[in-house]
C-alpha cells in the first residue's frame, strides 16, 4: 500500500464543512490543486526534497512570514528574511499539548534533533484542526511500507 498524504490534505485541510454550502474546514489553507497560489509564491522556491506541494497555510494573507507549505514529504516553514525551515514528517517527535483556555494560537512541534518548530495560526481552533492533519501525515510516513527507509 502506498503512502497517501494527499487523502488527508483533501479531507482535513482542503475540504468543506458538511451542510454549510461551501464553507471551508480550514480557511487559511490555499490548495494548489485548483491552481490557486498566493501572490508571493514562485515555483522556484520549492525544493526537490519536498515532493508534491499540496498547498500553503498563510498566517497573514499574501505574506510569506509564518506561512508553511504542506507537501508530500513534510512542511516548509517560512520565516523572516526568506528563511525556510524544512520539517519532514519523519523528523517530528511530537508536539506540545494544545490549550483550550486560553486557546492555543500556535503549535510547537518537537523534532527528533531536539529542536522546536513553531507553527502560527490566525484564528482560534486552527492549531487543533492542523494537528489532526499532522498526526495522519506522520502516520502515513511511519507506518506505510518503505517508511522505515526514510527514517534512517
Amino acid at each position: 500500500m502506498k503512502r497517501n498524504v494527499a487523502r488527508w490534505v483533501r479531507k482535513l485541510l482542503a475540504g468543506e464543512q458538511r451542510n454549510t454550502s461551501g464553507r471551508k474546514i480550514y480557511p487559511e489553507y490555499i490548495s494548489f490543486d485548483d491552481g490557486s497560489r498566493p501572490g508571493w509564491w514562485k515555483d522556484e522556491l520549492a525544493d526537490d526534497q519536498w515532493g508534491r506541494i499540496f498547498g500553503v497555510h498563510e498566517y497573514e494573507p499574501n505574506n510569506p512570514i509564518n506561512a508553511f507549505m504542506v507537501t508530500e514529504m513534510g512542511l516548509a516553514v517560512f520565516g523572516e528574511g526568506g528563511k525556510v525551515t524544512w520539517l519532514p514528517y519523519t523528523r517530528v517527535k511530537g508536539w506540545e499539548k494544545l490549550s483550550k483556555e486560553p486557546v492555543s494560537m500556535s503549535l510547537r512541534v518537537q523534532v527528533t534533533s531536539g529542536g522546536v518548530v513553531e507553527l502560527f495560526f490566525p484564528r482560534p481552533g486552527g492549531a487543533f484542526t492542523f494537528v489532526q492533519f499532522l498526526d495522519r501525515a506522520i502516520w502515513e510516513h511511519v507506518h506505510r511500507p518503505g517508511a522505515d527507509q526514510e527514517r534512517s
